[in-house]
């Protein structure tokens, strides 16, 4: 496949010895103007349309008030479709590795944000550089055939580390490092990225929750970039929100931990965010393209997907490193770091 993205190289920060973090999800220090529409210079004739007309202060006003904006249409239909391809090529090459040497120990596994079983699973614990396969419930994932987007609940944690890909080049180019930056992170960097598949009729459910509860930093300045990669509403299971969540439940009511003295296990402190789903999340409804970002605190999830239609997305996550990265984060010891 022809590179669609110039790839960026990532250089290298250290961090601030003091652990100080300018993020400040409450006070909007963005401006439209101050928005560089990057994608030219780096020469990314795919991301080229994008301009600092598509992104309104109305968006940004509401990343800062709600916790969460909606940018709609910021990718071009071409780089949705070619993402889809890319990683239907990499699931299609893990079928046949595993095809051909069926796994002897530690391979694929399910993921279920309820039951939560993965977090003692060595195949997950070990996946936050690398990119590991995760099955819906009730698939059999000791069958190498069932190695099948339509099977996947996501394919993560480090496709923005994976070398020549379309992910890394992409999730690594410079006009979200200039968009992070805008939002008070002095040095971001991607710390995890996942492609969530959301498959018709067996798409599992999200449980509301906060992204820092996995991702901690000192101050907290955990970030979500996701991005729609088919048109998302309430009945394909788009995302779902309490909007100001960063206010009302700003305070984490969870951490997850590794299990002192191990790698390989970690255990929820506390208990996710008891909401009344219905009467306080608001769908955030998007056309397909469309960049939704929120942050560490805002409470988010989605339903089921019972329709006939997929609700594919790529998302990665940043930290700010001028924070301080906890070492108890569940994937600390893996965790793969792509500076912008």
């Amino acid at each position: 496949m022809r590179r669609l993205l110039a790839l960026h190289s990532a250089v290298a920060k250290p961090a601030s010895a003091s652990g100080i973090c300018t993020f400040h999800p409450y006070r909007n220090v963005m401006s439209v103007a101050s928005v560089q529409n990057t994608s030219a210079e780096a020469g990314s004739p795919l991301l080229a349309p994008v301009t600092t007309a598509l992104i309104k202060q109305e968006h940004l006003d509401a990343f800062f008030s709600d916790c969460i904006t909606c940018i709609p249409k910021l990718l071009s239909d071409d780089l949705c479709e070619a993402l889809k391809h890319e990683i239907a090529s990499i699931v299609d090459v893990e079928r046949e590795r595993l095809l051909a040497a069926p796994k002897a120990h530690g391979g694929p596994t399910t993921f279920d944000t309820y039951s939560q079983k993965h977090t003692s699973d060595e195949y997950f614990m070990t996946s936050g550089d690398k990119v590991r396969f995760f099955f819906e419930a009730g698939v059999d994932s000791t069958r190498p055939e069932n190695m099948t987007v339509a099977n996947l609940n996501k394919v993560g944690h480090g496709l923005h580390l994976r070398e020549g890909s379309l992910f890394r080049s992409f999730t690594g180019h410079p006009f979200f490092s200039s968009l992070l930056r805008r939002v008070g992170m002095r040095s971001p960097s991607v710390v995890q990225s996942m492609y969530i598949m959301k498959s018709p009729k067996v798409g599992a459910a999200v449980q509301p929750h906060q992204d820092s509860t996995w991702l901690h930093t000192s101050p907290m300045s955990c970030v979500g970039v996701w991005f729609a990669l088919d048109d998302c509403d309430v009945n394909n299971a788009c995302l779902m929100a309490i909007k100001g969540s960063h206010f009302t439940h700003g305070a984490l009511s969870a951490r997850c931990k590794l299990v002192p003295g191990s790698t390989l296990k970690s255990e929820l402190h506390g208990h996710l965010p008891i909401v009344d789903a219905a009467a306080e999340m608001v769908p955030v409804e998007c056309p397909k393209g469309s960049l939704v970002m929120f942050n560490g605190q805002c409470i988010h999830g989605s339903a089921q997907n019972l329709s006939e239609r997929q609700r594919h997305a790529y998302v990665f996550h940043a930290v700010d490193d001028h924070c301080s990265w906890s070492d108890e984060n569940w994937m600390a010891p893996t965790a793969g770091r792509l500076r912008l």
